[in-house]
């Protein structure tokens, strides 16, 4: 089988080449090159097409992406809905028989007040948000008949996360506290998120990739509301530091208040135990003090 990954040297798609079986001939599409990865832009449609014709490729998974633009919304477009268009473009024409999976984002569906299933419509809440599910939008009209398969992760977090990212940076922060004494400051700690591992969202993105049938959409999340809070009290208690004592000073409110995902449908088609929670912040916690 032969495998065509978007966003290769990204975090998510690390972990993916990481657990695909040897048989698969995998080529990545990053920022540079290295190894198995080559340097193509996905706004750029010519070098697009050309790459997967060469490669020819059984399966396309979708993971490039910007989460995180400094609030321009013009560069969330462009790259989550425009360089969406072109993967899929540029796959249907140079390997039209080749499946698509494409990585969505739970936000898209907005708050939810129950764990929320694939049947859900979206409501999507800020820019990131918005663009993905003009993402979604925009390849559901344009796939008509052919393979698309949208897989939704709520937040996930592990080894390997940028430090611009919640669950990371409250760790960094934590030990620099219990180092150095200084007072911890954060966000918003009473948002409620759903949070699971990177490692398992790759095992489920390896088995999409594999199976014979695949549902048309695929949320992959925990099914447990957290609150941020929750997250930095675990860290505080690894480094040995009293929560209720803690000097931590939260400012802020997030616009999205719950997002919860349901994971009942991943559950019961594929064959992937998750790791608990405790176990990817333990993870995270010791990559922080090396």
């Amino acid at each position: 089988m032969r495998l065509l990954i978007t966003g290769a040297s990204g975090f998510v798609g690390r972990h993916l080449t990481a657990v695909l079986p040897a048989r698969i001939r995998w080529q990545g599409l990053g920022r540079r090159d290295c190894d198995n990865i080559v340097s193509v832009d996905i706004l750029d449609h010519s070098s697009l097409c050309s790459v997967i014709a060469q490669s020819s490729p059984d399966v396309v998974v979708h993971l490039a992406a910007v989460a995180q633009s400094g609030g321009e919304e013009a560069v969330l477009r462009r790259v989550n809905v425009d360089g969406a268009v072109h993967v899929a473009e540029a796959t249907w024409m140079a390997a039209p028989d080749a499946r698509l999976i494409v990585a969505s984002t739970g936000y898209v569906l907005g708050e939810t007040a129950a764990a929320a299933d694939e049947s859900v419509p979206l409501a999507p809440i800020g820019a990131y948000a918005e663009s993905k599910a003009e993402m979604e939008r925009v390849l559901a009209r344009l796939a008509g008949s052919r393979a698309l398969h949208v897989v939704r992760p709520f937040n996930h977090a592990g080894p390997g996360q940028a430090s611009t990212y919640a669950v990371t940076a409250f760790a960094q922060k934590v030990l620099k506290s219990a180092r150095f004494g200084v007072p911890i400051k954060v966000g918003d700690l009473t948002a409620v998120r759903d949070l699971s591992d990177v490692r398992d969202l790759a095992k489920v993105l390896a088995w999409m990739v594999q199976a014979p049938d695949l549902p048309p959409l695929l949320h992959v999340c925990s099914g447990r509301p957290r609150t941020m809070k929750d997250v930095l009290d675990a860290f505080l208690v690894r480094a040995g530091i009293d929560p209720t004592t803690a000097r931590v000073h939260s400012e802020g409110r997030s616009r999205l208040r719950r997002n919860v995902g349901n994971p009942a449908l991943c559950r019961r088609l594929v064959p992937v135990v998750p790791r608990s929670l405790e176990h990817t912040l333990d993870d995270v916690w010791a990559q922080v003090q090396t």
